[in-house]
């Protein structure tokens, strides 16, 4: 849109977009259709799901302005393709397979251009990445590698020699040096010389001059000396040229000996690299230079690795041996160390020297453990600890300890449990750890309001404590409003490890057994993963003598999501019944594990009569109670730890049950909490053994209740909504709409109506099923001849791919809504009372009519106000000869449709929508934008397919919907 009128250059690259391979597979399907005479309802279904899919193809190549607003993370479109994009995923599977090379291509050049920020992302951490992120390792692993050897073995050239450096004034030239002798004054002159085999150069006017094995700078003075007796009063300068090979050898222990031509510039370490370096066989420490009878020349490779040191890197001479002796004694440091390998040495180490050869400890190695592997002459395998913590002389000493051939160092990490610190997590501000100071107290961490998230539970709070020496946990609660108000009793002291946890007002999160009977500690007790029955007696100190240990019972809580068990409470409680004995035995089927609210009763063994009361719903603790003397309905609500937030107080029902003789009456008894919970004496009744009180939430106590507004309104977004609140409650809620706004094309669903549509939808695909299996059993019929034949084979496949498509079919729940001025929707039959889910959106203008189906040049047409339909046909040429004029129809933006079989074309009629007078029946029809004029092609009907008229109507208002949702 360009000022609010349409853009032709828009329209025109929606047109060029036609190639798009949906599009492209939408019309073969529908091609395939008319060749088949299939019928009228089918062929519009498939037209409206290409008038959607052309849409989607326009929003594939989005212009300049939509392409930024998208790389700011701003959507600039209204609605998904998604829906129209599964029902024609799988059309034309014989245009996807001649295809499939080029999408593997593709999708290949996908694949490697997302491999790089892939692996950058997943790329392994750094030995000190993993410790400073906490990750120590708990075993050290002996897998090593030789230290230096790895240099070799790879492809690098950062040592090679280079031909266009400086030559130094000590290189000794010879014979195959090149080299330019340039004179210039009062003698201008340029000579190119090499040095021939008998070590000579011939200078033009001196000579035969001899300068094999002398030093550069000695040769230039040389010359000069040599001219300057035929020339006076000039200048000279030599420049070396072309440089000689030469030819050493490589032997002993390496990579790949034998004799190599290298740069007369070489280095014994150049040669090293061009001979792939000493193999894992070899010695790093005692590289040996031989050059004729002088003494050989003992090169340590360490010095260079280690220090960066080349001061013994001697230039090669043609003839030299570089000799790689066996590898010498060598020793493993593994562990926390900078550098963990197995290193060579070449002389005696101690365990210092050892350690320090691999960079040292790191800062988290265990210095008071130092643990060497080591085999004992020959015989045996040994483990040797020594503490080289510098703290004492036996330190210093056991630092100093000589190492052997093949010992392995380990250096272990230090604990990974952290000792001063106290954690505090849950509903609190800053959550985490802090530091245990001496003699910290839990104010030092609660110290005000401030350090709590807002709604907390003020009445309990809970500190978890690893108790000396076994780190047994315990629980010790404390009540957080008491505590921030200042009162002592609940200041409790810090220790090593404690957690402290907060809660939400709403979060019941302890997690607790309790027993209760003739135990010597019956109580509640923290449920540790894994607890039995026995490990609760055991915490509870054991049984009393009068115990009655054949039979006990374990109450049991189990919560419906339903909501619909005992009662309304959806709570239901179990009771199993276990044999004490067997359970101290450890006989699995008594000895059972315990889970979160779980109560063991341990009677005594002259009890008969057991009298219990149970309370359900909206108390802390719902359940089974002992019945105590004189309890009456509060006792029991603190029994349960109170009532929640939500609980209705005005009333509350208690189930009384009388039993006798003759059987069980039901006694239903109101009672308002409120009163009771303040001692009403007429409200807080005595209970009886088996009652049962039920305590209800509070009615239409909805907190998820909301729907969603979007598109041209003033403030879009999500909206709580009350029961009985209207449509038109939440569109003033939003501001109204825009300017922009366009009415006829809102599209508002709903949930509930998506579970009707999906219902009726499933219900219709079965009806085709069965039709389908019908029309198999006809196809075996002989008696028809093979053109029949043909037909009926296609019409089955044609069915059962309609069938996949039904089965892909989205439905959206949209419900047909005409929006119009506040003054006016509000009370109308449209301003629908709003559900839990509803949704609406408000597009702007398309300020397009779209013509389908069988007329000369279907396309997209400008807007016109007060053109009709006639008009717009008249624009695209009109209906084909093949097209049928007797079921032409137009598909309103709201989702409506209007055919020409309900409006005669030489009638006369009032159009309550537009409200006017029509004449000339539906030719005259006014298109507002957005409609979709569908002009079908004649064909025959299929028995068939009458079961998919409603499913034509859903499929309409679900495709072209999005359709024309796309296309805004």
């Amino acid at each position: 849109m360009r000022d609010g009128k349409p853009d032709i250059d828009e329209l025109n690259r929606a047109a060029k977009k036609l190639d798009y391979p949906k599009v492209k597979g939408m019309c073969q399907l529908s091609l395939f259709l008319v060749s088949n005479r299939f019928s009228i309802e089918i062929f519009i279904v498939f037209v409206a799901l290409l008038l959607a899919s052309i849409f989607s193809a326009a929003k594939a190549e989005p212009s300049a302005e939509a392409s930024s607003l998208e790389k700011d993370g701003v959507d600039s479109g209204v609605l998904s393709p998604q829906k129209i994009d599964d029902i024609v995923s799988s059309l034309d599977a014989q245009s996807l397979t001649q295809k499939k090379g080029g999408e593997k291509t593709e999708a290949a050049e996908v694949t490697a251009q997302g491999s790089a920020p892939v692996a950058a992302v997943t790329a392994a951490m750094s030995p000190i990445e993993q410790l400073l992120a906490g990750e120590l390792a708990g075993e050290v692993s002996g897998n090593l590698t030789q230290f230096g050897y790895d240099v070799f073995q790879r492809q690098v050239s950062t040592f090679a020699p280079v031909q266009n450096v400086p030559v130094a004034a000590d290189y000794v030239v010879g014979p195959g040096d090149a080299f330019t002798v340039t004179l210039w004054g009062r003698a201008n002159a340029q000579y190119i010389v090499e040095i021939d085999r008998n070590g000579q150069i011939v200078l033009p006017e001196v000579g035969v001059i001899n300068v094999s094995g002398m030093k550069l700078a000695q040769m230039e003075n040389y010359i000069q000396d040599q001219i300057s007796r035929k020339e006076t009063d000039f200048k000279m300068a030599v420049t070396m040229g072309r440089l000689r090979t030469i030819k050493v050898f490589v032997v002993g222990e390496a990579q790949t000996p034998g004799s190599y031509t290298i740069s007369s510039l070489s280095t014994v370490i150049n040669a090293l690299f061009a001979a792939g370096g000493p193999s894992k066989n070899g010695s790093m420490r005692d590289i040996r230079l031989m050059r004729g009878n002088q003494k050989a020349i003992h090169i340590d490779l360490y010095d260079f690795l280690l220090g960066g040191d080349k001061s013994n890197d001697i230039r090669l001479a043609d003839g030299d041996t570089i000799f790689i002796p066996i590898i010498g004694p060598v020793v493993g440091v593994a562990g926390n160390v900078k550098r963990p390998a197995i290193y060579e040495m070449a002389k005696p180490m101690i365990l210092s020297e050892a350690i320090d050869l691999a960079g040292g400890v790191n800062y988290a190695g265990w210095l008071q453990q130092v643990q060497v592997e080591r085999v004992e002459n020959h015989k045996r395998r040994i483990v040797a600890d020594f503490n080289v913590a510098e703290q004492s002389n036996m330190a210093h000493q056991e630092s100093a300890v000589a190492i052997q051939d093949g010992d392995l160092i380990k250096i272990f990490a230090v604990s990974p449990f952290e000792q001063n610190v106290v954690r505090l997590v849950g509903h609190v501000g800053r959550p985490g750890k802090y530091e245990l100071k001496p003699g910290m107290w839990l104010r030092d961490i609660l110290k005000s309001y401030d350090t709590l998230q807002p709604q907390p539970d003020l009445e309990y709070g809970e500190i978890e404590r690893l108790v000396e020496p076994d780190f047994h946990p315990i629980v010790i609660p404390f009540n957080v409003g008491k505590l921030l108000d200042g009162d002592e009793s609940e200041n409790i002291e810090l220790a090593r490890f404690d957690t402290i946890r907060v809660f939400r007002w709403d979060e019941r999160v302890k997690r607790s057994v309790s027993v209760s009977g003739l135990v010597f500690r019956p109580g509640d007790y923290r449920l540790i993963p894994g607890m039995k029955v026995s490990d609760l007696i055991d915490a509870a100190g054991g049984f009393m003598r009068k115990a009655y240990l054949r039979r006990a019972e374990v109450s049991r809580r189990h919560i419906s999501q339903s909501g619909i068990d005992t009662e309304e409470s959806g709570v239901q409680t179990e009771e199993i019944a276990i044999d004490l004995e067997k359970a101290l035995a450890g006989v699995p089927e008594h000895d059972i594990a315990l889970q979160d609210g779980d109560s063991l009763l341990v009677r005594p063994i002259d009890e008969r009569i057991k009298r219990s009361v149970s309370v359900s719903g909206l108390v802390f603790e719902p359940g089974k109670y002992p019945l105590t003397m004189d309890m009456k309905v509060s006792d029991l609500i603190d029994a349960a730890g109170g009532l929640m937030k939500n609980a209705y107080l005005r009333t509350a029902e208690i189930t009384r049950r009388h039993i006798s003789q003759s059987g069980m009456q039901t006694e239903k008894i109101n009672i308002n909490l409120e009163k009771a919970l303040a001692k009403d004496t007429s409200q807080d009744i005595e209970l009886q053994d088996y009652d049962y009180l039920v305590v209800r939430a509070i009615p239409e106590l909805e907190f998820d209740r909301a729907a969603t507004i979007s598109g041209q309104v003033r403030f879009p977004g999500v909206y709580p909504v009350t029961k009985g609140e209207s449509l038109s409650s939440l569109i003033e809620r939003a501001g109204g709409f825009t300017d922009k706004a366009y009415l006829r094309g809102a599209v508002f669903t709903r949930e509930s109506a998506k579970a009707i549509q999906k219902q009726r939808l499933d219900e219709l695909i079965n009806e085709l099923e069965e039709s389908v299996l019908t029309t198999a059993e006809k196809e075996t019929d002989a008696s028809l001849d093979e053109e029949t034949n043909q037909a009926q084979a296609a019409t089955m496949r044609a069915k059962r791919e309609l069938l996949v498509k039904l089965r892909n079919a989205k439905i959206d729940g949209r419900v047909v809504v005409k929006l119009a001025a506040a003054e006016k929707f509000k009370g109308s039959k449209y301003d629908l009372e709003l559900e839990k889910g509803d949704s609406l959106l408000v597009p702007e203008m398309p300020g397009i009519i779209n013509i389908v189906g069988d007329v000369y040049n279907p396309t997209s047409l400008l807007y016109e106000k007060d053109k009709t339909v006639a008009y717009y046909l008249q624009r695209v040429g009109g209906p084909t000869r093949d097209a049928d004029s007797k079921h032409i129809s137009v598909i309103k933006a709201d989702g409506s449709v209007v055919s020409i079989a309900q409006k005669n074309p030489d009638s006369v009629y009032w159009d309550s929508e537009s409200h006017q007078w029509n004449f000339g029946g539906f030719m005259s029809i006014r298109l507002n934008p957005g409609d979709t004029i569908v002009v079908p092609r004649k064909m025959d009907q299929f028995l068939w397919l009458k079961t998919t008229k409603d499913l034509t109507q859903i499929l309409f208002q679900a495709a072209l919907t999005a359709g024309v949702i796309i296309a805004l």
